[in-house]
């Protein structure tokens, strides 16, 4: 049965906002768009895309309503009850440090031309993230360390 015009305006207006919804979910998620992306395995420029209304594919949307806390039907209308403010992926995990350490770790095992089995590479790299404060002290530190130990 077709849709009478009121449903298809009030479909219309629901994904309009889909953007705003999407972008106050991560906000209060406090992800970033680079962070959401890595999470949901899409490139930063898709989220751009969806935060400006473009609907994503019914994967995607899986994705994002997991990842956000959420149901689909409120990602695409906004009509069920808005959801609660979604729990951080991870609070304390600061992304730009923890690259730095998966850096610094690979830099050092290269340069002592040393492989590890991954779950040892994953210990090393927990055990550099939480020895790190900034990425100049850090690497070396870890270098050093690596030279020692390993």
């Amino acid at each position: 049965m077709p849709k009478t015009a009121e449903a298809q305006e009030r479909d219309n207006r629901g994904l309009q906002f889909f953007g705003e919804r999407l972008a106050g979910l991560r906000k209060k998620a406090g992800l970033t768009q680079r962070a959401l992306a890595e999470n949901i395995g899409v490139a930063v420029n898709s989220i751009q895309n969806y935060e400006s209304g473009k609907t994503p594919s019914g994967d995607v949307l899986c994705r994002l309503a997991n990842v956000l806390g959420c149901s689909i039907d409120w990602l695409l209308t906004g009509v069920h009850p808005a959801p609660p403010a979604p729990k951080s992926i991870c609070p304390e995990l600061d992304l730009e440090r923890l690259r730095d350490a998966i850096e610094a770790v690979e830099e050092g095992l290269t340069s002592i031309r040393q492989t590890l089995r991954p779950e040892k590479k994953a210990e090393l790299i927990v055990a550099a993230y939480s020895l790190m404060r900034t990425e100049t002290e850090a690497k070396g530190s870890i270098v050093t360390l690596l030279r020692a130990v390993v």
